[in-house]
């Protein structure tokens, strides 16, 4: 997720926040894999360590995440329940590991986000072979 990303932010000059859980997760979440079921399954919003003051500035948010057991990571969802994204473009992006939840998890992020206009989102296995032309699809870089 980080790997796309940064990709998106190197093609658009995007700002990058890394939302970081305050009990953080062991590396790609897989030796966490229990807390995070238990958290996907029970709709659970772990704490978030650096919430950022306000996201006045910006108008357009690219959203993040992994699919972890059929949703998107939970702190995403404590992210997202922390902020008015009335009026905002959203823009979700997903690394999975198949492409089977990527609906569910798109729908809970706009779920969270009802207010926003959300554009089409992306989603790949890591890869970010696709991100420019996904960007260019949906408008947010033109064709040269």
């Amino acid at each position: 997720t980080r790997g796309v990303a940064e990709r998106i932010a190197e093609l658009t000059g995007a700002d990058t926040y890394r939302i970081l859980a305050a009990d953080p997760y062991e590396g790609d979440g897989y030796p966490d894999s229990e807390r995070i079921q238990d958290e996907a399954y029970n709709d659970k919003r772990p704490a978030v360590s650096n919430l950022p003051k306000n996201l006045d500035d910006y108008d357009t948010i690219f959203v993040g995440t992994p699919i972890w057991w059929h949703y998107p990571a939970m702190v995403v969802c404590t992210f997202l329940d922390n902020y008015d994204f009335s009026g905002k473009t959203i823009i979700p992006f997903c690394t999975y590991g198949a492409t089977t939840w990527m609906p569910q998890t798109i729908d809970k992020i706009k779920e969270l986000t009802p207010e926003s206009t959300h554009l089409q989102e992306f989603g790949s296995s890591g890869s970010t072979a696709n991100v420019e032309s996904w960007l260019k699809e949906i408008g947010i870089i033109l064709n040269q």
